[in-house]
């Protein structure tokens, strides 16, 4: 098969029982029991040279993923999409999925949609003959201001905005002056991609900087959420967005440690931070209740994720499964390197690479059993970039091709969708 028919298909994986021989990782990866994973069936079963991925189910059904306490789809930040601490890489609009493609220097991007169950996404743009759509746009060859000039023609075009939420039927997200460097809160179209400045978050300095560091944020409840960075201290802010006059209101400012990510579920805020001036420095996690301010920490190996009303915690032994405020943890699943919320199950990463080359995902529910995998024959880890009720989403590269990609695969399926090609010059929707 050629290298661009592998990229452009949307290839099955196989839905097998148990009983499987395959790949083992180096480490045990293993729910707590005198079993291992490929003891138990869950090992992935061989691939063909060209299958970037495998799914396999014992078929036992999904978990319920209700999230508990108290989740507002319509107001609250999805918990499901939640797993870098970083960036939420897609934004869920009902029957399809916006996110946006950096398309050159200094973080320019186009807003992208995917519908669900479709092929590939497409730039926001019904301009007839637009430049998204030409392959000799080299940015490399261009200034700053003439590529600049080329893209902005595009209806898709979004300038340094730097993240996106939906909401209420229409998209927000945080955008940079390439002039000003002022830093503002942007409503865009989410059918032509037309954007309106709503409020001057802050105003960059001499050098063009801002405090605010807009890769840390999010919309929630009526608040925007952000991390600020200050000098030598740092902190996690909220704005009222329903008051015009409103100031950030600081919500955790560790001391002498720097906030490195941070997730929203119901009234708490879970940061994980650390001391950039202490070379191997530990990180530390906290709950803080966003309304009373009170701080609860708890030990952790990594960030944390909301799973049927409980929170999934990763620590040097494995994944645990504690109440939200991070007490009475028991462990369910031993080894793993991180674990995420997804499709009704609870996703642990591998903190190997198997035999065969691949990066597994289990897929449990909530006793901790195994109810499948997900195996990705990638070059380097996977980044896993989030989920919804039915599809897990990856970027990676798959062996053999030259270009990482954005991946859904769906539960039900076993479908891989190679929804959008990351390229320097070519044609990403091709």
């Amino acid at each position: 098969m050629k290298k661009k028919e592998i990229c452009a298909a949307m290839l099955a994986a196989l839905l097998t029982l148990t009983g499987l021989s395959g790949c083992k990782t180096e480490k045990d990866a293993r729910p707590v029991g005198s079993e291992t994973v490929s003891q138990r069936g869950y090992s992935v079963s061989s691939m063909e040279e060209d299958e970037p991925a495998l799914l396999t189910f014992e078929q036992k059904g999904r978990g319920s993923d209700t999230a508990g306490g108290d989740y507002r789809p319509e107001t609250d930040v999805p918990y499901q999409m939640y797993a870098t601490g970083l960036i939420y890489p897609l934004t869920d609009a009902g029957q399809g999925y916006y996110f946006l493609s950096g398309v050159g220097q200094d973080w320019e991007s186009s807003l992208y949609y995917w519908p669900k169950g479709g092929a590939k996404a497409a730039p926001v743009c019904g301009k007839p003959g637009c430049l998204h759509n030409k392959k000799e746009i080299d940015p490399e060859s261009m200034t700053q201001e003439e590529y600049s000039n080329k893209m902005s023609e595009c209806e898709a075009y979004m300038g340094r905005t730097y993240w996106i939420q939906y909401l209420n039927g229409k998209l927000y997200g945080l955008e940079r002056d390439s002039i000003s460097r002022d830093l503002f809160l942007t409503e865009i179209d989410p059918a032509g991609g037309a954007r309106k400045r709503l409020r001057t978050l802050e105003e960059g300095d001499e050098d063009g900087n801002t405090t605010i560091y807009p890769l840390y944020s999010c919309f929630h409840r009526g608040y925007l959420y952000f991390y600020r960075f200050g000098g030598e201290q740092s902190e996690i802010c909220r704005l009222d967005l329903t008051q015009p006059d409103s100031q950030p209101e600081v919500i955790y400012e560790p001391e002498d440690i720097f906030p490195e990510g941070f997730m929203l579920y119901d009234r708490y805020l879970y940061a994980y931070s650390r001391d950039h001036f202490e070379d191997e420095s530990p990180r530390r996690y906290v709950r803080v209740d966003v309304e009373t301010k009170e701080q609860i920490a708890f030990e952790a190996a990594g960030a944390v994720a909301i799973f049927e009303g409980k929170l999934a915690i990763p620590r040097e032994d494995g994944i645990y499964l504690a109440g939200l405020d991070g007490s009475e943890p028991q462990l369910i699943f031993r080894g793993g390197k991180g674990c995420y919320t997804g499709g009704g199950y609870l996703v642990v990463e591998s903190a190997e690479e198997d035999s065969c080359a691949r990066y597994p995902f289990f897929l449990l529910d909530g006793s901790g059993e195994v109810q499948g995998s997900v195996s990705l024959r990638a070059v380097g880890r996977p980044d896993y970039l989030g989920a919804d009720d039915d599809h897990l989403f990856f970027y990676f590269r798959a062996q053999g091709n030259d270009d990482n990609a954005q991946y859904a695969l769906n539960l039900s399926t076993g479908e891989l969708v190679e929804y959008y090609k990351w390229s320097g010059t070519e044609d990403s929707t091709e």
